[in-house]
């Protein structure tokens, strides 16, 4: 798994560095992307998939989250990598919920992340979004 992603040298563009310490260029960065939010129907859980690619590291940075009022008790936003989940937190409030994560949550190479919101109760609206750049693995 690399270490977190950190700016080049010019301050344009993230890089990681593997277990190593070797540079891993980036091979695509998204500084905001419509596959990077989900705003579903009313009391439908929001979902957004990094699909898993042999040659690719799915770096998350952030995740912001809001319901449309206070969400039904046991409402909650998490994060999956390669089915399994590593983040999740229970959700009191409508929101806007910003999570920043640092270090960055990674998968390894052809593991899928899958941030959700979960439904937020009859008349409810959510929608989740991601901050999230991929990394060339080798």
């Amino acid at each position: 798994m690399p270490f977190p992603a950190v700016p080049s040298a010019s301050g344009k563009y993230p890089f990681a560095r593997d277990a190593d310490g070797e540079r891993i260029d980036v091979a695509a960065y998204s500084p905001g992307d419509a596959d990077d939010v989900d705003a579903p129907a009313v009391n439908t859980a929001a979902v957004v998939t990094y699909v898993a690619d042999a040659d690719t590291i799915h770096v998350l940075t952030q995740m912001t989250f809001s319901y449309s009022a206070a969400p039904d008790a046991g409402s909650y936003v998490q994060v999956a990598v390669a089915g399994d989940v590593v983040f999740r937190a229970y959700i009191t409030q409508g929101g806007p919920g910003p999570i920043e994560f640092v270090p960055p949550i990674c998968t390894e190479r052809n593991q899928a992340m899958v941030l959700t919101l979960s439904a937020g109760g009859g008349g409810i609206s959510g929608q989740i979004s991601g901050r999230h750049y991929t990394v060339m693995a080798q």
